[in-house]
């Protein structure tokens, strides 16, 4: 995936696990919290969880500008959730994202 630096972004997980080779919806309501974990080369960003009210299996994440501003290049993300003391990678995998970067373009003003 890729991201735009200094663009606001929402991310949606449908989480699923799977059990003898039946997989069913993830209910994320008795879990504390959901964290988005992303890795820069000199930085780390947790974002926790919202999830949808009807849909409690879906978990929303808002990335703001700010939270990308200067970090173009690669980000290595996970999702864990967080019961008590408790610490479990959701993905199997890590993923592996790239910000590409861009321009922030003054807001302009002109008088007349």
């Amino acid at each position: 995936m890729r991201l735009l630096e200094w663009s606001d972004t929402q991310l949606t997980f449908h989480i699923t696990e799977t059990e003898d080779w039946t997989t069913t919806n993830l209910d994320l309501t008795q879990f504390d919290k959901v964290l988005l974990v992303m890795k820069f080369s000199n930085e780390t960003l947790e974002i926790e969880w919202t999830v949808d009210s009807e849909n409690n299996y879906l978990v929303r994440f808002d990335i703001y500008s700010e939270q990308t501003k200067g970090k173009a290049g690669s980000v290595f993300v996970d999702v864990w959730w967080i019961e008590w003391t408790t610490r479990l990678r959701l993905n199997r995998e890590t993923i592996q994202w790239n910000i590409l970067s861009s321009v922030k373009v003054p807001e302009w003003i002109v008088n007349g």
